[in-house]
């Protein structure tokens, strides 16, 4: 029994090093002397990428601290493809499909498009929960910013789920 605690804490000790912290315990065991040292503050685990912070240019400002926000709590990691988009290439989407409107509030900056990331090459092969994570995130950071946003995936006439806008 003692080589096999001795073994036992020379794996925790290896353990606990290796990732820089130590453990204790008011409870009385043999490993009560180490203690456990938390980071003060968490990294965030994703982080907005370059191509994102490029579609984020000419957003309203308040949209942006969102989409900041919510990149730091998020479950599912995402990309944000487009904000503020120009009148042709608002006709080339309606044209194709993927919008219902030439009024979108991509045109004046108040909405963006959000996909999770990494992108597989067919769009059917989201999942739903996917998309859902995102949503979750974007809603709690925009109440915790004090401001009002809606999401295309709650709408019942166009189903929009990469579509994130400011409401009026």
């Amino acid at each position: 029994m003692a080589n096999f605690l001795s073994r036992l804490k020379e794996l925790n000790d290896r353990l606990l090093k290796s990732r820089g912290k130590t453990w204790k315990s008011k409870l009385n065991f043999p490993f009560a002397k180490y203690s456990l040292r938390l980071p003060s503050r968490k990294k965030p685990k994703h982080t907005l990428s370059n191509r994102s912070l490029r579609s984020l240019r000419g957003v309203d400002p308040a949209l942006v601290r969102v989409v900041k926000k919510a990149i730091t709590f998020t479950l599912q990691d995402f990309v944000v493809i487009e904000g503020l988009r120009t009148l042709d290439r608002q006709k080339e989407l309606l044209a194709a499909g993927f919008s219902t409107t030439l009024r979108s509030k991509h045109l004046t900056g108040r909405a963006v498009d959000i996909i999770p990331y990494p992108i597989p090459g067919d769009w059917a092969q989201y999942r739903s929960e996917q998309w859902t994570k995102i949503s979750i995130a974007m809603k709690q950071a925009a109440a915790s910013e004090g401001v009002e946003i809606e999401w295309g995936g709650d709408w019942v006439s166009f189903v929009d789920k990469p579509h994130f806008q400011l409401r009026d």
